[in-house]
This record gives C-alpha cells, structure tokens and sequence, in this order.
C-alpha cells in the first residue's frame, strides 16, 4: 500500500513506518498540503477518501466543499458542479452556520445560471425549520443583490493577453469572484448591527442604486 503523505509503501493499514502517519491522517495531510499549492481537484479525490473513512468530520467536509467549489466555477464543468453541490449540501447540514459555506454556494449556482434553484431551496429550509430561517432570508437576499450587481456592473476598461482565456483568468481571480457575495453581505449585514429596522432600508438605499 501506497501512503497518500510520503508515498512510500507501508505493510499495514495503520502506521505508515516513513512518516509515522495513519492512512487518515496522511490522507488529510496530503489533501492540505495539495490545496496550498492550488491543486484542488486533487486535494478533493483524497478528502473524498478521507470522509469516506471519517464520515462528517467537519473539517475535511468544508475543505472537500471549498475545493470542489473553487475547480467547478475555474472548470466551469457540469460533473464538477454536481461534485461540489453535494459536498457543500453536506458540509452546510452538519453547520449551517459556515458562513464562508454559504458563500460559495451562492458564488457556485450562479457561476452556472441556477440562482433561481438555490433561492427556492432557500425559501423551503426557511419554511420548513424555523433555525434555519433567518440565514436563509439574509442568503436570498445577498443573491438578488448579486443579480443587480450582475445585471448592471461597473464599466471597468482593460487589456487583457490574448492568450488568457477564461479558464485561465477565473483560475487567478477566482478569489475576486467568490468575494462579490460576500462584499454584498457585509453591506446587508452592516444595518443589522447598527440601525433599527426603519432605519436599514435608508442605509441600503444608495448601495441599491449603485447595484
């Protein structure tokens, strides 16, 4: 047997004698090590390994969601999409509270033009689970503000190489695309903190002229 970390072989399936590490722990190891250097669908195939072992451990569930979730919107590939849809499905049942999860699930159904679906699914947990509800009305919120931002963008000009197609350009800045979601967010969560209910709608009213 191959150990995932070192890839030396090992005799057993407990302690690799070259790194010390189990198969779990090597195979999370690796998978870490893997998605620094950008490499996420590798980094995927052993968290998908791993939780196949380790079932709902969260950490290796939000790191299986995010790189999936990276790869799908760079790939902009359909096999890929439904990868990342159930790796995010699960991660976010086990915390519903992942922020960043939520995020990336938005910045993901709308890379491929199916908002409208995740709006719906938001709108039955709302309906159907009372603690899921009010994260669920602030995410169909943050989505239709996305969808004016998208509607009417910023003229911005630039040249861009010839040679930098668009799987190269969302692979260097995919953490622009994923951070639009999560700007929008704070600018709604921003009134919650602060003003009271009344007081909200005038706070967001210039940032929806400008969306």
């Amino acid at each position: 047997m191959i150990c995932p970390q070192c890839k030396n072989e090992k005799w057993n399936n407990d302690i690799c004698p070259n790194c010390g590490l189990s198969e779990k722990e090597a195979l999370l190891s690796r998978a870490n090590e893997l998605k620094q250097k950008g490499r996420y669908l590798e980094a995927g195939d052993l968290l998908e390994k791993f939780l196949q072992m380790e079932p709902r451990q969260k950490k290796a569930s939000r790191m299986l969601a995010t790189c999936l979730s990276v790869e799908a919107i760079s790939q902009h590939d359909i096999k890929l999409f439904e990868r990342a849809d159930r790796a995010l499905t699960q991660a976010l049942d086990d915390d519903w509270n992942w922020e960043q999860g939520h995020q990336l699930q938005i910045d993901l159904f709308i890379c491929f033009e199916r908002q409208g679906n995740l709006i719906q699914d938001y709108r039955q947990k709302g309906l159907t689970d009372e603690a899921r509800k009010s994260i669920s009305e602030r995410m169909i919120k943050i989505i239709q503000l996305t969808e004016k931002f998208r509607e009417n963008p910023p003229v911005v000009t630039a040249n861009l190489a010839p040679d930098l197609d668009l799987v190269t350009v969302s692979k260097k800045y995919w953490f622009l695309i994923i951070g639009l979601p999560t700007l929008l967010g704070a600018v709604y969560e921003i009134p919650n903190l602060y003003y009271s209910a009344g007081e909200k709608g005038s706070f967001l009213t210039p940032f929806v002229f400008l969306v």
